[in-house]
């Protein structure tokens, strides 16, 4: 009996936890929206911070851990701490004040930079081969084992997957539980810390000299091989990928890995960062930053005492700031001019972050984590959106006066001095800067408030009022003409059948002006259902209710179509290993005879094995081998074996037709004949070949003397025959050769022509 009241009493208290979890918002994967969530700042990896750093090098504070700071570089979270490892295996986090709150110990030095996800939890390496996750109180959450030290700093998707790279060689996909999805093995250790487009692609460099591009799923897209080693670390701006090697080149690519450009430097290129303006940055061992703009050309260089390892971070003025071999911490304006240096005495290796408040934080060799900052202004509250009147307070971190304006002009030193609160009654742009006792002064802050009375409104929902689906397990997404947030009614939000019973449990999210609602399981066939959002039960950012909302929909299962199929019925092709690609007219899943899909040749025999593979809309059949040559094949899909999300199936067995075309075209005869003499000195030249033809993408056609002086012509195809005319009559008693390059035309499957050359002999006159 006792232990049946112990079972009841904990069954209630997991009913009460999942209501309590399905009934809040639930916060979207992905990096912190923070200062400096993970190293250089941003995905791409430009360095480019969203505030200013310092203009003078006053320290505010420093604090000595038991090891050099190597390349771990700081990581700042939404609510200031700071985050950075340390050569004495250690994982420290500061308050802003510099004070420690806690640190972690690992097995080996920390070079790995941390990375800090939307719930607050940091991700980083260490030398131990580990990959930790800890959670804002220090605490482990998990970790994952590698083959070799990991040095390389990871990233994270929108999804909450983490992308890292080991000195074993592999880069690593785990999901956001610490699963492991996928790994890919290089040739050498991989120190570079990859970079993530904007299509899921990592980027990242390997010892073995290949930059590599790799697709989410964990199947190499492409690989560039440079002259050396790759320490450097990708950088991503406008499309184009840029990496540095140990070559000395700065190497620019695009997204399918072709070269746009490379730059030659002094060195080994150890360190990259982009500007806005799109002013790549170079830091090399010989002891150069290197500024080159987006088409490849030097705009300067800065010359420091040593080897560059400090990636440079980029102020929103776009002051540069990095460390050097040298000891120094460098601050230089955006044409290479020095604002200022700082001497730690002790190399430089990580790249500095910026904070909301300007303040710069960075290691050195000397065991010294450092925080510099200018005289600063606080204003309490924060700038934001309010729904009644507002009194500001102004404070700085340094004894001095704070000058201010109200109507949105800059302040000067004649403008008013901050004596008392500011009460503010309506939308105000707060404008202020400080100058303390010593005369330094401090940047020009901006803190705009609104004060909005007006409720926010629902634009849209997907799907529209009254509109009939046919997704059994639909997400609703209703959008407002503003950001919004949970308000006190939140929980009442509910969507209803014609009975007025609510689905349960539904699913709540939050996204910017964005609401999501989603169920578990389907709704049903037939029925028409309502989505009520109470009024209070979502907000503005200012607090404003919105008034009570209503929207309707039906469901609808509409068989699915196949839309469009990839080669077209009956269409010729020269691809004897073509993936055959099935478009349908909406999303689709394997049906209950998915198996008996197959493609067959003219006597019905199956090809096997047949890879069968859906992705949304498509299915994609291909094979081991190759389709023969001159054979018909006949794809087939039966009744159920594909429906839709829903389960509706195919209404009638889908069936298409391709044919194999591999043969390359012939020559059959030329006018005037190969080795042709006494030719009309203003001959048209004709080749007939034994199928039709067409141009290439290349059509490379040449006319030329015997010694190589090339005749302009013009080129034309009419079925078999190509018709080539020198635009000018030749020259006479003249030997001339027709080079028809490798693939200048193709039959009208693409079959290209083989390399073919004749000559001919002109008349005397």
């Amino acid at each position: 009996m006792l232990n049946t009241k112990k079972f009841a009493i904990l069954a209630i208290t997991l009913l009460i936890v999942a209501v309590i979890l399905l009934s809040n918002p639930v916060s979207a994967a992905g990096l912190a929206d923070s200062a400096q969530p993970k190293f250089h700042h941003d995905q791409n990896n430009t360095g480019q911070s969203v505030y200013n750093g310092p203009q003078n090098n006053e320290t505010k504070w420093n604090y000595t851990t038991n090891n050099m700071i190597g390349y771990s570089s700081p990581s700042i979270d939404k609510n200031g701490t700071v985050y950075v490892g340390s050569g004495d295996g250690y994982l420290y986090a500061f308050t802003s004040a510099g004070k420690l709150k806690w640190r972690y110990k690992t097995g080996d030095a920390v070079q790995s930079s941390p990375t800090i996800d939307s719930n607050g939890n940091i991700y980083f390496g260490s030398c131990d081969n580990w990959l930790y996750v800890i959670t804002s109180a220090g605490k482990l959450k998990w970790r994952y084992k590698t083959g070799s030290a990991v040095e390389s700093s990871p990233t994270i998707d929108s999804n909450g997957n983490i992308y890292f790279g080991s000195c074993d060689g592999k880069v690593y996909a785990l999901n956001s539980t610490g699963k492991i999805k996928w790994k890919y093995q290089t040739g050498n250790f991989i120190i570079s810390s990859p970079a993530l487009g904007s299509d899921g692609t990592i980027y990242v460099g390997s010892e073995d000299q290949y930059f590599y591009a790799i697709s989410s799923a964990g199947k190499l897209k492409w690989r560039y091989k440079t002259g050396k080693a790759i320490y450097s670390d990708p950088v991503i701006h406008n499309g184009t990928i840029y990496t540095g090697s140990g070559d000395g080149y700065l190497y620019a690519l695009t997204s399918a890995g072709k070269l746009k450009w490379k730059y030659k430097t002094g060195k080994e290129i150890y360190s990259l960062a982009a500007g806005k303006n799109g002013i790549i940055y170079v830091g090399n061992k010989d002891g150069k930053l290197y500024a080159i703009n987006s088409s490849g050309k030097l705009q300067w260089t800065y010359t420091t005492g040593n080897t560059i390892r400090s990636s440079p971070t980029i102020g929103s003025n776009g002051t540069i700031y990095f460390g050097s071999y040298d000891g120094k911490l460098y601050a230089l304006n955006s044409s290479g001019k020095l604002i200022w240096q700082y001497q730690t005495g002790s190399g430089i290796e990580g790249s500095p972050a910026i904070t909301s408040d300007g303040t710069l934080y960075f290691g050195s060799h000397n065991s010294k984590v450092y925080a510099i900052q200018d005289v600063y202004v606080y204003a309490t509250p924060k700038a934001g959106s309010y729904n009644k009147s507002q009194k500001i307070t102004l404070t700085t971190n340094r004894t001095g006066i704070i000058y201010y304006t109200l109507n949105g002009t800059t302040p000067t030193t004649n403008s008013a001095q901050y004596t008392k609160a500011i009460s503010i009654t309506n939308s105000t742009t707060v404008k202020c800067f400080a100058v303390d006792t010593a005369g330094y002064k401090s940047q020009i802050y901006t803190q705009k408030y609104t004060i909005e009375t007006v409720p926010p409104t629902v634009v849209s929902v997907d799907p529209t009022n009254n509109k009939v689906i046919n997704v059994a397990n639909k997400a609703l997404v209703i959008t407002f003409s503003e950001n919004i947030k949970a308000g006190s009614a939140f929980t009442s939000i509910k969507v209803t059948n014609p009975d007025g019973v609510a689905v349960k449990p539904l699913y709540k999210v939050i996204n910017g002006k964005t609401l999501t609602l989603t169920r578990n399981g389907y709704y049903i066939n037939g029925l028409t259902y309502t989505i009520t959002l109470p009024t209070g039960s979502i907000t503005d950012t200012a607090g404003n209710n919105i008034n009570t909302y209503t929207s309707k929909f039906k469901m609808d299962f509409v068989k699915p179509t196949v839309s469009s199929v990839n080669p077209t019925n009956n269409k010729v092709i020269n691809v004897a290993n073509k993936a055959l690609v099935i478009t349908f007219s909406e999303k689709i899943k394997a049906g209950s005879a998915f198996s008996n899909i197959k493609v067959t040749n003219p006597d019905g025999v199956k090809v096997n094995p047949l890879y069968k593979v859906i992705n949304g809309k498509t299915l994609t059949l291909t094979r081991n081998g190759y389709y023969i040559n001159g054979l018909t094949y006949t794809i087939t899909l039966p009744t159920g074996s594909i429906t839709d999300t829903a389960g509706n199936t195919l209404k009638t067995a889908f069936t298409s037709k391709f044919k194999i075309d591999t043969t390359k075209p012939k020559i059959t005869s030329t006018n005037p004949a190969n080795k042709a003499v006494n030719i009309p000195r203003n001959k048209v030249i004709k080749v007939i070949f034994n199928e039709n033809i067409k141009a290439s993408s290349k059509y490379w056609i040449e006319l030329k003397t015997s010694n190589g002086t090339s005749v302009t012509i013009k080129k034309s195809i009419n079925g078999k025959v190509l018709t080539i005319t020198p635009t000018a009559q030749l020259k006479a008693n003249t030997k001339y050769y027709l080079i028809l390059h490798t693939g200048s035309v193709t039959d009208t499957s693409g079959n290209p022509l083989a390399a073919k050359t004749i000559n001919f002999t002109t008349r005397r006159t």
